[in-house]
């Protein structure tokens, strides 16, 4: 994509922004944006669950759909010393009630 940047004022609109942003793409990223039709597609903005819709013991995969994040980060926070994870086997789960507990304890910290 090119280098060129943007200088934008109060008064323009999306679609005037990426119009401007396609006037300066290559041919073939405009070919990524030319189904723009002034609205963002409907499902491309991700739909977060709300909390209480995850089980009460979450497993990497529910960690890694609330956080926005890697599966392989998911279980780096699993494996982290101060996360309250069960361990039973090779799995590796935390009661949710735990987990959010863990994330407030944890705000403004650097976790890794």
């Amino acid at each position: 994509m090119s280098t060129e940047t943007f200088k934008t004022t109060e008064g323009y609109t999306l679609e005037d922004i990426v119009k401007s942003v396609i006037a300066v793409l290559k041919p073939e990223e405009v070919q990524e944006v030319e189904a723009f039709d002034g609205f963002i597609p409907e499902g491309s903005v991700k739909e977060y669950k709300d909390i209480e819709n995850y089980p009460p013991i979450m497993q990497a995969k529910h960690i890694k759909e609330y956080l926005g994040v890697s599966e392989a980060f998911a279980y780096e926070v699993l494996n982290s010393a101060n996360c309250p994870t069960i361990r039973m086997g090779k799995r590796m789960v935390v009661a949710k009630e735990s987990f959010l507990r863990f994330l407030a304890e944890s705000e403004g910290k650097k976790m890794f």
